[in-house]
C-alpha cells in the first residue's frame, strides 16, 4: 500500500525523469549540431574566422540557447526535487526506509544539488561571458579579441563536460534511490527480539 511519503517519492522520481531527460537531450544535441553546421560552415560568407572555423560560431549560437533551456530546466527540477525532498524530511521519510537507503538518498542529493549549484554559480555564468565576448568580438571585425576570449571558453569546456555528466549522473541515482524507496519500508525489529 502507498501512501503519502510515496506519492511525494513518486513526484521526485518524475521531476528528476524530466531533469535527467533535459541533460540527455542537450547533450544529444550539442553532438548532433555541432558537426553537422560544421559541414556548412563554409556557406557563412561575411564572419571574421577562418572558412574553416565558421561552424564554431553558427553552431555555438544554436546550441547556446539549448544550454540555456537546459540551465532553466535543470533550477526549476531541482527546486522541486529539493523542496520534495524537504516534504520527505518533515514527514519522517527517513524512519520509514532502511537506513542505508536513505543514506544513499541523501548522499545522491547533496551530491547533484552540490554540483548543480557550482555549475551555475560558477561555470556557467564563466563560460557565457566569454561566449558573449567572443562574439562581441567578432561583431567588432577584432580577430585577436575573439581569438582571446575563445582560447578562455576553450579552457572550461572539458570541465563543463564533466559537469554535465558528473549532473546526469547524479540525476539518474538520485532518481534510483528514490525510487527504490516507493513502497518499502525500513525493516522492524520483532518484539523481544
Amino acid at each position: 500500500m502507498y501512501g503519502r511519503n510515496d506519492r511525494i517519492d513518486a513526484a521526485s522520481v518524475w521531476v528528476l525523469g524530466i531533469w535527467a531527460g533535459s541533460l540527455i537531450m542537450t547533450g544529444a544535441s550539442a553532438a548532433i549540431i555541432f558537426p553537422e553546421t560544421r559541414e556548412m560552415g563554409a556557406a557563412v560568407s561575411n564572419l571574421l574566422l577562418p572558412v574553416d572555423e565558421h561552424w564554431k560560431y553558427i553552431a555555438g549560437r544554436v546550441q547556446n540557447r539549448i544550454f540555456l533551456v537546459c540551465d532553466w530546466v535543470q533550477i526549476f527540477s531541482a527546486s522541486i526535487v529539493l523542496a520534495l525532498f524537504i516534504a520527505a524530511i518533515v514527514r519522517k521519510r527517513a524512519a520509514q526506509l532502511a537506513r542505508g537507503l536513505w543514506i544513499a538518498r541523501i548522499i545522491a542529493t547533496v551530491f547533484t544539488l552540490g554540483t548543480l549549484a557550482i555549475y551555475l554559480a560558477w561555470l556557467s555564468p564563466a563560460m557565457q561571458a566569454d561566449l558573449k565576448a567572443f562574439w562581441a568580438a567578432l561583431d567588432a571585425k577584432n580577430l585577436e579579441a575573439a581569438r582571446v576570449a575563445q582560447t578562455s571558453f576553450d579552457r572550461y569546456h572539458p570541465i563543463a563536460s564533466r559537469f554535465f555528466s558528473a549532473m546526469t549522473i547524479g540525476v539518474v541515482a538520485l532518481g534510483i534511490v528514490t525510487a527504490l524507496g516507493i513502497g518499502r519500508r525500513a525493516p522492524t525489529t520483532p518484539p523481544g527480539a
